[in-house]
């Protein structure tokens, strides 16, 4: 994966521009990790078809529900689905502390938040940790200029 699309996707995913869904890239308005990385190609740019289902609300980019299709595999640098070695047929795998594990079972099966998909995204493509709160001035991010100052 493209390292820029890589830190985009882990910033999104730390955002709360997205509702997290599970079983389905995008369902009534609901993203799975993989969801939201075909949104931020469109956003991008990207030319993806999509289309509502009438039968169960899930949105399909480019004939895919379920994983993202070939123009934002390429965008994101990842290997087309029919030249993918088979563990990566189902996008990517990411880092996590038991080994290595698809990013759509992370958000379907493991039912992790996109928090902490965020972080594994960050830990498998080296990025830096996500900036983190400060604790006592709601909207200022670590190392905090109003704490040093009164410090």
């Amino acid at each position: 994966m493209k390292t820029d699309v890589a830190l985009k996707w882990a910033e999104a995913l730390e955002s709360d521009r997205f509702k997290q869904g599970r079983g389905a890239l995008n369902r009534d308005g609901k993203v799975c990790c993989l969801g939201v990385l075909c949104e931020l190609a469109i956003q991008d740019g990207v030319e993806v078809s999509t289309r509502v289902s009438s039968y169960d609300g899930s949105t399909q980019y480019g004939n895919q529900t379920l994983v993202p299709p070939d123009s934002v595999r390429v965008w994101a640098g990842l290997p087309l689905y029919a030249l993918a070695k088979e563990e990566d047929k189902g996008c990517l795998l990411l880092q996590t502390p038991e080994g290595k594990e698809e990013a759509f079972n992370l958000n379907d099966l493991y039912e992790w938040s996109f928090g902490q998909i965020a972080s594994a995204v960050r830990e498998t493509f080296g990025l830096p940790p996500a900036p983190r709160n400060c604790p006592i001035h709601p909207g200022e991010i670590e190392p905090c200029y109003k704490c040093n100052v009164a410090n």
